[in-house]
């Protein structure tokens, strides 16, 4: 097309976009954030639920361990402990058995007559050697075992220390009757440590108490059965 002033033919006009009105704009919008809401809320596929679910059940199933393990933890707790009163009852009841009595009362009549003997029945000292991996693999009620026999055991080994250093000397060895002695110095020790605040009992720590603990011990085979062990 020619122009009437120039004679120059003129190019077309330039496109131009009318701009949104107000309504149309907020309706613009609002398509938009429509669209993303249904993409983020879309359903999820097949796999995406089976890996959920899997979790869940993955989840499920360690707490379900995790529960059944501290079910049988108590239980195993529980279970040792009744083991380990039963186990204190028999192994107390040999101790006072008669057969026992008398053993103990020869051994502190011998004691008493010759503190320095050394032809001496043994028995005792095997029972407190097995009474003393009891206590060190914490088979007996600590408590228990200490309130029966620490008294026992420390007098003992104090009167016999010299016999257990004439079976050592005799023997080359050293390791006898060495549970023996770990015992008496662990109920020492224990004693020490846990009753810091009440006395220690004398009996076991000296010769005067040592002998007049002897001097009971030598009854035992004279006393009823129903008789209080001392």
């Amino acid at each position: 097309m020619l122009s009437q002033t120039t004679g120059l033919r003129a190019g077309p006009a330039p496109l131009t976009l009318a701009p949104l009105g107000g309504l149309a704009f907020k309706r613009a919008v609002a398509d938009a954030q429509s669209a993303r809401r249904t993409r983020a809320q879309r359903e999820p596929t097949m796999e995406e639920k089976i890996l959920f679910y899997s979790a869940i059940a993955a989840i499920g199933s360690w707490a379900a361990v995790a529960a059944a393990f501290v079910i049988v933890l108590l239980q195993n707790r529980a279970a040792k402990r009744l083991t380990g009163l039963q186990l204190f009852m028999q192994v107390a009841a040999h101790y006072d058995s008669p057969e026992m009595q008398e053993q103990r009362a020869s051994l502190s009549r011998k004691l008493l007559d010759n503190p320095h003997a050394v032809d001496l029945n043994d028995s005792l000292l095997v029972f407190y050697e097995n009474l003393a991996i009891l206590v060190r693999r914490e088979l007996l009620d600590i408590e228990l075992a200490r309130n029966t026999f620490s008294i026992d055991v420390r007098s003992y080994w104090h009167a016999l220390e010299h016999y257990v250093a004439h079976t050592r000397s005799t023997f080359k060895d050293p390791c006898f009757f060495e549970e023996f002695e770990w015992l008496a110095k662990f109920f020492f020790r224990h004693e020490r440590g846990t009753y810091s605040y009440t006395r220690v009992s004398r009996v076991g720590l000296d010769d005067a108490a040592v002998r007049a603990f002897l001097n009971q011990e030598a009854l035992r085979g004279t006393l009823p059965p129903s008789a209080p062990h001392l």
